[in-house]
């Protein structure tokens, strides 16, 4: 063997060194971008099934309770208000958006765990569905309480202050 040959075959075991070593440093990247994603996906299953919770036993404990004579038993007292109404919707979306949040999650955590554009399309999709749940959850908090308090200036501009306020939220996260 010449030395030309030796200085190529020292040249060629050096990159294969180096291209071993930025392999790991990047398996490293990656196994670290997954634990990130697993993190941030069990936070969000987390919230989806606290506002499933909280919406579900909203949707059961009504604001300002039930009727309890014969002719309306078991209906709700404000059911004829439309801040009631936007209460019910409100609560309705909330719920729904939450438990198709946690369905999508489960169906993705099924799949691999790789960070395919799906998985990261499916995790995005699980994050907007929580957004709208949080903005439902807050209607119907702000509807549900503006339904039940005696109705007077300050409680209006407290509510539509809420209003824009978590408006501006949700066009901010959105």
């Amino acid at each position: 063997m010449n030395l030309a040959r030796l200085r190529e075959l020292g040249e060629q075991e050096r990159s294969r060194k180096e291209s071993e070593a930025g392999d790991a440093g990047n398996a490293t990247t990656v196994d670290e971008e997954r634990k990130e994603a697993k993190y941030k996906g069990q936070t969000n299953v987390l919230v989806a099934t606290l506002i499933a919770t909280i919406s579900f036993a909203a949707a059961f404990t009504v604001p300002g309770g039930y009727e309890s004579n014969d002719v309306n038993k078991g209906l709700a007292v404000l059911s004829e208000k439309t801040a009631f109404k936007a209460f019910a919707i409100a609560n309705s979306v909330a719920f729904s958006s939450s438990t198709a949040a946690v369905y999508t999650h489960f169906m993705a955590s099924i799949g691999s765990s790789s960070l395919t554009d799906e998985n990261k399309l499916t995790r995005r999709a699980c994050a907007f569905t929580i957004t709208w749940a949080m903005i439902a959850l807050m209607i119907a908090f702000i509807s549900g309480t503006y339904v039940v308090l005696p109705h007077s200036l300050a409680v209006t501009i407290a509510v539509v202050l809420c209003f824009f306020f978590y408006s501006g939220m949700a066009a901010a996260v959105v």
